[in-house]
């Protein structure tokens, strides 16, 4: 196993709060150590004592990462080095050597051919600023939109005769097919928030509207943008020469082919633990989140847990014993007991105040009622996810889909449905020859209770195979359930999304013997 890169920059300062220690007892050895690991018992030590140093960069503000909240002898970013400079111990934002950054440019292709622009002046307009050639125009997000456009009297304030317009073979109307006049085009420089520049096409355009449009494209450079979200460099484990707690490695395979090595902390640290406990969210949350939505985004975490630093106390209790030696965790690792509650609070903190989102580990989901509804709420994620260091993996995150999957379901604008592959293999199962088969069938049954109406009633010759001291006996009536949830799980059944403008009815029932209501829309 080779030792992690160090190049790792820590989370912010409420993402490294030490509610994630891990509670643990020590005790003797495990026999799953190797032989230098269970004969020493030494305490890690502090390898370095370094002496303070004054702010020197802004007033009251640490001259490492330019925050306020403490001194730059006790920042976290000490060890940090930045790539662009190849020095120690500083953020980007706090380099000084200006003239070693380098500059990242993305070249977009020309489009020749016809493009459709829709104003709707009637509709209320969300605008991002972005920075183009070093000047901060104000954008109007259009996604009916297929070109970005900038009015002539607007590029004429702005640019002036900085920019010098090329003749363009792009032919622009409107929905109506009229032609819309193009005084010409050039290519521009974008700045993200990152400082990374994407070199786009702009096209300058003979219309009275009062704002720029931006195109769908560019809403992709929503990546460009956001390129410290979607990358990480880390120091996740450490090389130790002994420990008294040494997990035996197991490996994991991943759903693209890979493999992740965890340690099988269930026979080291986990009987040992005090457990945190946090609610995961249901099928039920996820559908009332995510209600109404017309199109859905899912971000995707990469390495999930090892972008939470583990406290320092915390590190000898999470060794793992490999054919190189003893490695000691530095980030949380996979297979803690704790880990999933953990990181769910987490994530829950970071994102909490945000409508439309739904929050399951280390899966961001999220939606609005409209295209802008959606982006502002994209936009607002991702501010927090940088703000907090939170890093999300490029190739799996899916930006502003007609569906997507989730928990085992697929949800779209109408609604939610089962997912079909697994309804498939539910609808091509054999009859159970066992009480245990049959337990695998209803389990997966259940799963989808909420799609089958009456399914009590519909189980109940099947549930009676369940009972203790109950005869295995397939019978009619068996056969009859098994092929009848077999049928309506083929349907294409699906729950559609509440709507909060329908009246509601509450419709209650009672007898002598209790009292029945419930809630429907009408």
């Amino acid at each position: 196993m080779e030792h992690a890169e160090v190049n790792a920059k820590e989370l912010q300062e409420q993402f490294n709060a030490k509610v994630h220690k891990i509670h643990g007892s020590k005790q003797n050895a495990r026999s799953t150590s190797s032989a230098n690991a269970t004969n020493h018992s030494a305490k890690a030590k502090n390898a370095e004592s370094r002496s303070p140093r004054a702010n020197v960069q802004g007033r009251g503000k640490c001259y490492r990462c330019g925050y306020t909240n403490h001194t730059a002898d006790k920042c976290k970013y000490k060890e940090y080095v930045y790539n662009q400079c190849n020095k120690k111990g500083h953020l980007a934002k706090a380099c000084r050597s200006k003239n070693h950054q380098s500059t990242k440019l993305i070249e977009v292709e020309e489009e020749e051919e016809e493009s459709y622009i829709f104003y709707n002046s009637g509709r209320r307009a969300f605008h991002i600023t972005m920075k183009v050639n070093g000047k901060e125009v104000k954008m109007e997000l259009d996604t009916g939109s297929g070109i970005t456009i900038m009015p002539e009297k607007i590029f004429t304030e702005i640019f002036q005769d900085e920019i010098k317009l090329k003749r363009t073979s792009q032919i622009l109307k409107t929905y109506s097919r009229s032609i819309i006049p193009l005084k010409g085009e050039a290519m521009v420089n974008v700045k993200g928030k990152d400082g990374q520049i994407a070199q786009l096409r702009l096209l300058v355009a003979d219309v009275p509207h009062q704002s720029s449009v931006l195109r769908r494209d560019w809403l992709e450079k929503l990546k460009m943008e956001w390129t410290n979200v979607f990358t990480l460099t880390r120091n996740i484990i450490s090389k130790v020469t002994h420990s008294e707690w040494a997990a035996p490695l197991v490996v994991v395979p991943k759903e693209n082919g890979k493999v992740r090595l965890c340690g099988d902390f269930k026979v080291t640290i986990n009987p040992e633990m005090k457990v945190d406990q946090y609610p995961l969210p249901t099928v039920q949350d996820l559908f009332a989140t995510l209600s109404n939505g017309k199109k859905f985004t899912k971000l995707d975490l990469t390495q999930a847990y090892h972008q939470l630093p583990m406290d320092e106390d915390s590190k000898q209790y999470v060794t793992i014993n490999t054919h190189v030696g003893l490695f000691r965790y530095n980030r949380m690792p996979y297979g803690i007991a704790s880990g999933p509650a953990i990181f769910q609070k987490k994530m829950k903190e970071i994102l909490s105040g945000i409508k439309g989102v739904q929050v399951f580990i280390d899966d961001i989901r999220l939606t609005g009622s409209s295209d802008e509804e959606h982006l502002h709420r994209l936009d607002e994620v991702l501010q927090r996810l940088e703000e907090n260091g939170v890093k999300l993996s490029k190739e799996k995150c899916q930006f502003m889909q007609e569906e997507i999957d989730y928990l085992g379901h697929k949800i779209d604008a109408e609604g939610l449905h089962p997912q079909e592959h697994k309804i498939k293999a539910m609808k091509e199962v054999s009859r159970p020859e066992n009480v245990k088969e049959l337990r695998s069938f209803l389990g997966g049954v259940q799963y989808y209770g909420k799609f089958l109406p009456n399914l009590s009633a519909t189980l109940q010759p099947l549930n009676e195979l369940l009972k203790k001291d109950q005869e295995w006996k397939w019978i009619d009536e068996c056969e009859k359930s098994f092929q009848k949830v077999k049928i309506i799980l083929s349907s294409k059944t699906v729950l559609t999304h509440y709507d909060p403008s329908l009246p509601l009815v509450l419709a209650t029932d009672a007898s002598t013997k209790g009292l029945i209501c419930f809630k429907i829309t009408d």
